[in-house]
């Protein structure tokens, strides 16, 4: 048998295995349940053991534990159940502070604290973690001529985009997540 799945499957059994002991014992034996939550570390280190340390963050790093809801009323935070910073921001801006701003102009989806607009926050296959292949793609969803409702409710994009020298809006728009000197984010 393979090591990769030999390595997978003791990694999925001892998921398996550390959330039943965590959620089938009683709480009123909070000292077990702390000892079993603890455990969730193992596969997390053996993974990282195996694979190569990646990142340094855990699930914990972003979702409040045990599913609680976050502290915000923001969408994005309500439904995953977000941490949310100090300053009750995203807790995306904790390792990307520079994305936080303030800003003087904005770019839309950033303005409102969701980053899942334009990326996938457990990872991607696609640069910088976005939703699409292509910037344009991602771009033209709400940049769009033709609006109607959320699609293409932004200012439109009027390049023509079977060009290949419009394809790569981050080209010239560089600021993409918002700047204090352009307010077509070219700066």
């Amino acid at each position: 048998m393979n090591t990769s799945i030999i390595r997978i499957v003791i990694l999925t059994l001892s998921i398996l295995g550390v959330s039943l002991l965590h959620y089938l014992t009683p709480l009123h034996l909070h000292y077990l349940h702390d000892i079993f939550q603890r455990l969730y570390y193992l596969p997390i280190i053996l993974a990282a053991l195996w694979y190569g340390f990646r990142g340094g963050m855990a699930c914990s790093s972003c979702h409040e534990p045990h599913g609680r809801p976050g502290k915000s009323t923001r969408s994005l935070m309500m439904t995953n159940h977000l941490r949310a910073t100090q300053s009750g921001e995203v807790p995306c801006t904790s390792c990307h502070a520079e994305k936080r701003g303030p800003f003087v102009f904005q770019h839309g989806a950033f303005s409102v604290g969701e980053c899942t607009t334009c990326h996938e926050t457990h990872g991607s296959t696609n640069p910088k973690m976005l939703r699409r292949a292509e910037v344009f793609q991602l771009c033209i969803e709400c940049h769009s001529p033709t609006g109607s409702g959320t699609v293409g409710s932004q200012p439109p994009s009027f390049h023509n985009l079977n060009s290949p020298r419009y394809r790569n809006c981050t080209s010239c728009h560089v600021a993409i997540h918002g700047s204090n000197r352009d307010p077509q984010l070219f700066k």
